[in-house]
């Protein structure tokens, strides 16, 4: 199963949290919600994250990283970081993960506000 798709649309804004009533508790996470217009229909473009259980703001956050995220990136940019430290790499290595960790902080503050509207658990 495919864990996030890109780019969906709906006319109508998406409901942010949907349960799959699957019985392992799956939820979808719509999310990245954006107005634009296809074929000439107004409407929303979005993103949606399949999240396993347990539904919590951690929880979301960690599968969003790693769905778009190979799973050792964060591990290759901080040892390249490292690196450029050390003067073994280019100063350019230290920016590449300075600008993963604000993507990450902009995604961390989403899925906060996300399951604060929601009533869902941060941790």
């Amino acid at each position: 199963m495919e864990k996030i798709k890109k780019d969906l649309f709906a006319v109508s804004i998406p409901v942010t949290f949907v349960s799959l009533n699957d019985g392992q508790g799956t939820t979808l996470y719509n999310h990245n919600i954006r107005a634009g217009e296809q074929n000439g229909v107004a409407g929303n473009f979005y993103d949606s994250l399949v999240v396993l259980y347990p539904l919590s703001a951690n929880s979301v956050l960690k599968q969003l990283i790693s769905a778009n995220y190979p799973s050792e990136y964060e591990s290759k940019l901080q040892n390249d970081y490292s690196a450029a430290i050390e003067g073994i790499e280019p100063v350019s290595k230290k920016t590449e993960y300075l600008n993963f960790l604000a993507v990450r902080k902009t995604m961390r503050a989403s899925v906060d506000a996300d399951c604060l509207t929601n009533n869902v658990p941060l941790i």
